[in-house]
């Protein structure tokens, strides 16, 4: 039962620590000019630039696959032709590929779509991987503590 409450105050402290970071709109972008840009950087991927030798074979192959993913949800479309859902989709893919371009992972914005405890409602919740990371691990540290307290 006390392992029963430690999941549930866990859930509810993500519930607020997401809630307090939600952001209510993705930004926009240009559908031609991501794809114009995507499309240089595959160029450059494929040539093995120098700006792109730091990447290993299979980040090389992830990012082309992501690429080809995104080009294909982007193609003959605009922004507002766009779902939510796939708006988030968009937005994580360009936030994955810049941060394996930019050799900075930590830095790295990814949104999800989350319940809130107790409520049906999804609310979008974007946070950097780093920050995500920490909050995460204050939970576990917060449910190891309230376990071994008995």
């Amino acid at each position: 039962m006390r392992v029963f409450m430690a999941a549930v105050a866990i859930g509810i402290c993500l519930g607020v620590s997401f809630g307090s970071l939600a952001q209510e709109t993705i930004p926009s972008f240009d559908v031609q000019e991501v794809v114009e840009q995507q499309q240089e950087i595959r160029r450059g991927v494929e040539s093995s630039e120098v700006r792109y030798r730091h990447l290993s074979e299979r980040e090389r192959r992830d990012l082309l696959t992501r690429q080809g993913d995104l080009l294909y949800l982007l193609r003959d479309r605009e922004y507002q032709d766009l779902s939510d859902k796939q708006r988030v989709e968009a937005f994580n893919t360009l936030e994955w590929i810049s941060a394996a371009v930019n050799d900075d992972g930590d830095d790295n914005m990814v949104c999800e779509r989350v319940k809130k405890t107790g409520s049906n409602r999804v609310e979008r919740v974007c946070m950097t991987v780093s920050e995500r990371d920490r909050i995460r691990e204050e939970s576990r540290k917060e449910f190891r503590r309230r376990r071994n307290q008995g």
